[in-house]
């Protein structure tokens, strides 16, 4: 399985609050999920990237992406400055097939998340509790985030559905300036799923051993309010 980007993905939760006063609480999530409005979702492991909702009803999702040069990788636009009268959320999301198998994901996949200038630390075990549970991905996500294409089964005749989990952490409203994100994430459990492929019969499995996953570090900005 893999991360999915949330213009091509997301979601929010019901969040044990930490012990870092920039943070705010979020509602728990069900599974029929739908994201907030008013909200800046920056992606953790990205490059300042960040996308809203704007019609929650109708799932119509706005992206503001850095552009990056096609043939260098080099990066030509940072992405549009966040309005500092929206809620900002870091935000991870996964998909794959089953509940059950989802549910698990936060105990083989940990995340680890620093922005100094927010106040914000927060350590593999913390992280934990920030976790929502598996929502289904039904018509509006595949309308809304995955642009009218079906994901299908690894194996349509038992009937699998495909479920989403999402790692998001709650900032509230920040000053204007720029903020530093530090993201590392790691494999504390081997882990294997059926991959969901864009407009394939069939996914391939997917595997993740155990070690270190990787680390980032990038900046995204927060402008002037919104009128």
């Amino acid at each position: 399985m893999k991360r999915f980007l949330l213009v091509l993905v997301l979601s929010i939760a019901c969040f044990a609050l930490l012990a870092t006063t920039a943070l705010a609480s979020a509602p728990r999530a069900t599974t029929q999920f739908r994201l907030e409005a008013n909200t800046a979702y920056v992606f953790a492991y990205g490059d300042g990237s960040w996308f809203e909702v704007t019609d929650v009803a109708n799932g119509v999702f706005v992206g503001h992406w850095a552009t990056y040069d096609e043939d260098t990788g080099e990066m030509l636009i940072p992405a549009d400055p966040i309005p500092a009268n929206l809620d900002i959320v870091m935000q991870e999301s996964w998909k794959g097939w089953t509940f059950g198998l989802m549910k698990k994901l936060p105990t083989a996949f940990e995340i680890q998340l620093g922005i100094p200038e927010a106040g914000v630390d927060i350590s593999y075990e913390e992280a934990k509790a920030y976790w929502n549970d598996p929502h289904i991905w039904d018509q509006y996500w595949i309308d809304a985030a995955a642009f009218g294409e079906i994901w299908y089964a690894f194996n349509p005749h038992i009937g699998a559905d495909i479920y989403a989990t999402t790692w998001l952490l709650p900032l509230g409203q920040l000053d204007q300036g720029s903020y530093t994100v530090e993201y590392a994430e790691r494999w504390v459990k081997e882990w294997t799923n059926m991959d969901p492929d864009f407009g394939q019969t069939h996914g391939g499995p997917w595997h993740a051993r155990r070690g270190d996953g990787g680390s980032t570090s990038f900046t995204f900005t927060v402008g002037p309010p919104r009128l």
